[in-house]
């Protein structure tokens, strides 16, 4: 786990003291070392900061290169199956000089080519591969988003990258200026999605994608995307829930691979318990668990991470912050996070990230469950409306109508008062029905919030990211995990753990998240929006692992438990009143609550 920067220019001016910048604003990403190659021709230039996780040896150092000098590698995440693949090149004659994950890539691409390493590849991964002989540079960034790339193209063919915003602005080729699409995206969505960026002319790298760069010309290709399997291969649901069980195990064992201690967050939902239960199963020592927790308000995630720790058998670390300490911390976080990102739950996960990193280098986190298993609200919200559209018929036109009066009528008022989510939803496509019930701010609102702040009045959709991302020849519940999967959860969820884990050099690692999740055996197009609030394909694996007294008596890690999270926890423990919840401020009518 590193940070990584570069500069290529098509004339010869790649220079080195930009990049040196460029790699000092990510020291904290990579405490362990860093490294600043540059091509002698001037058409490159390649930096890293290092976090050593496997192989600690100056062996490991980066950039790296091949035997004969012509690709040169900077790497910024984990190959998880590396050890497979060093078997498989070695046998094709590949001689090895570190026992590092990241030398796979050099001799990966020499043997099987760009098209060829990338599906083999399963982890977690931003990296940048320049060839001295093609004058050729590719930036590639995983499946599902979990490391971050971003990219700058500048006058005469010159292009910058690097794993954070900051970075790119540490080189100094383009100034921090607001970028108006971005802050409407934000102001929609409640962060900045896709390749957008809060700064203008600086862009992210999509997730699955690659870019290649030569003689200044750009190409971008995705390079993998989620596919729907529509008939469920299992004959029962207990063969599904097996299934689902070996892979969680499988997964978590794969991540478990370090030269540095692992441990794992663990605040006793049902995310976190599974990751950790599998954990403690592959750990050949004690391990250590991590909970923080709040002065102010409930403090059920103490208490249900305790009762897990000691069913498992952990070193459970524990700590408890006063809203003083909150709220004095709050400037520092929005300089960790580079962009505006509108998920309270960042405060509590920075916070856990440098208390863990006091015992371990690296965490593992149950972040990304809730997408996978379906767990979040609004999953079962935009499947009950897309049924009540069913059952209506032909009235639901005239309800469509009447509600529309009413927004309208709203609209009139101050722009606190705003209609229901559930109101906006009458009589809407898909897309639209899933705006309200997770938006901020719709185009009309952006309007009167922004009138006049750029010249002129925005007129962007607030559905184009719906539209992207929506597949009407999908189920309804595979079409709406995938929107998440596509959208909320790498540039909202991954970005968040991302930025506040490594801002204490703690490598953070998505055992749930791994690609070879099948949808349709993970969440099947059957399930009914009541059977997905209870999340049972991932829940009835768990029961197995805890006793009665651990779930008050229904074999169920926290059946009573409400759905907290870390959101409306960390603003709990900063203001002392659940009632003061930011996204009220934001005056949405709607929010998620995040299980850790």
């Amino acid at each position: 786990m590193c940070g990584i920067a570069g500069w290529v220019d098509s004339g010869g001016g790649a220079r080195k003291q930009p990049v040196v910048r460029m790699c000092e604003s990510l020291a904290h990403r990579g405490p362990d070392g860093e490294g600043v190659w540059t091509d002698p021709r001037g058409l490159a230039c390649l930096g890293h900061r290092r976090l050593a996780i496997i192989d600690l040896s100056d062996a490991a150092r980066q950039p790296m290169s091949n035997e004969d000098l012509d690709l040169w590698l900077v790497f910024n995440g984990e190959i998880y199956n590396f050890r497979k693949l060093r078997e498989d090149l070695a046998t094709a004659g590949h001689r090895f000089h570190s026992r590092t994950d990241s030398e796979v890539i050099l001799h990966g691409y020499e043997e099987w080519g760009l098209d060829g390493l990338l599906p083999r590849l399963n982890g977690m991964f931003a990296f940048a591969l320049w060839s001295s002989r093609s004058r050729q540079l590719h930036l590639v960034r995983d499946r599902l988003g979990i490391k971050p790339l971003y990219v700058a193209e500048l006058a005469h063919g010159s292009l910058i990258f690097a794993s954070e915003a900051k970075a790119i602005l540490a080189h100094g080729g383009i100034p921090a200026s607001l970028d108006s699409d971005g802050l409407q995206s934000y102001l929609a969505y409640g962060y900045v999605p896709h390749e957008q960026s809060i700064f203008h002319g600086l862009k992210k790298l999509r997730p699955g994608h690659f870019l290649s760069w030569r003689d200044g010309r750009t190409e971008v290709r995705r390079w993998w995307e989620l596919e729907y399997e529509p008939k469920d291969t299992l004959e029962s649901r207990a063969d599904l829930v097996e299934s689902v069980r070996e892979r969680i195990a499988d997964a978590v064992r794969a991540r478990m691979v370090a030269d540095v201690p692992v441990g794992s967050f663990l605040s006793g939902g049902l995310d976190s318990s599974t990751v950790t239960a599998n954990a403690v199963h592959h750990a050949a020592k004690g391990f250590d668990t991590f909970c923080v927790g709040f002065d102010s308000g409930s403090q059920a995630d103490l208490e249900y991470s305790r009762l897990v720790s000691g069913r498992l058998g952990t070193r459970h670390h524990v700590t408890t912050v006063t809203a003083a300490t909150v709220r004095s911390l709050l400037p520092a976080l929005a300089s960790v996070l580079d962009e505006p990102l509108y998920d309270p739950s960042a405060l509590a996960t920075w916070l856990l990230a440098g208390f863990a990193r006091q015992h371990v280098t690296a965490a593992l986190s149950g972040t990304g469950g809730d997408e996978v298993f379906a767990g979040y609200g609004w999953f079962a919200s935009q499947v009950r409306y897309a049924r009540r559209g069913r059952r209506f018929g032909p009235a639901w036109g005239p309800i469509a109508a009447a509600s529309r009066l009413l927004i309208a009528g709203l609209r009139r008022a101050p722009l606190g008062m705003r209609a229901p989510g559930a109101l906006k939803v009458v009589g809407r496509s898909q897309p639209e029905r899933s705006f309200p019930v997770r938006g901020f701010f719709d185009s009309w609102e952006q309007r009167r919030l922004l009138r006049g702040a750029f010249g002129q009045v925005p007129n962007g959709s607030h559905l184009w990211l719906h539209e992207r991302t929506w597949r009407p020849d999908w189920p309804l519940v595979p079409a709406i995990l995938n929107h998440d999967l596509n959208a909320f959860l790498p540039d909202n969820c991954l970005v968040l753990l991302d930025r506040t884990t490594m801002a204490h050099s703690l490598e953070a690692r998505v055992p749930l998240l791994d690609h070879r999740w099948r949808r349709s055996s993970v969440c099947p197009g059957r399930s009914s929006h009541r059977e997905m609030a209870r999340k049972p394909c991932s829940r009835r694996p768990l029961m197995a692992w805890f006793p009665a007294r651990c779930s008050n008596g229904r074999r169920k890690v926290s059946p009573r438990r409400s759905r907290r999270g870390f959101g409306k926890a960390s603003w709990t423990g900063c203001t002392g009143n659940s009632s003061e919840a930011p996204w009220w401020t934001m005056g949405s009518s709607h929010h998620p609550s995040w299980d850790s």
